[in-house]
Order: C-alpha cells, then sequence, then structure tokens
C-alpha cells in the first residue's frame, strides 16, 4: 500500500465518510492495475500516478476546464 495523502474533514464530510481527518489515504497495487486498464484516457499515464498525492493536496490545479 502506498499512503497518497491524509482525509480531511471536507472530505469526509462530502462523502459523508465514518473516518477521522488524517487518517491515510492509501493505493494498492489492485488500485494501478485496475488505472492501467484505463492508460490511453492519461497524457502521461506514469507521471499521472506518480503525481497522485500532489494532486490529492491541491486538486483545484488538476481540474479539467468546463
Amino acid at each position: 500500500m502506498k499512503i497518497v495523502g491524509h482525509l480531511t474533514p471536507k472530505v469526509i464530510k462530502a462523502f459523508d465518510l465514518d473516518y477521522n481527518p488524517g487518517e491515510d489515504i492509501t493505493l494498492s497495487a489492485q488500485r494501478k492495475k485496475h488505472m492501467e486498464k484505463h492508460r490511453q484516457e492519461f497524457s502521461d499515464f506514469d507521471a499521472t500516478y506518480e503525481r497522485i498525492p500532489e494532486i490529492i493536496a491541491h486538486p483545484e490545479l488538476y481540474r479539467s476546464p468546463s
């Protein structure tokens, strides 16, 4: 498992989660295997996968234009 971030009160509330702020957000090897099925949807899959912690920490920087 790879720790990619920590839960915030905002995320917990938005998704009505039964977790505490600060708990780890993890990715398992299975998640990467699933994402591999969508490789063509990423301009650079490997770079995007490695940036997941940054994307979680600053999602506003990675939103697609509407």
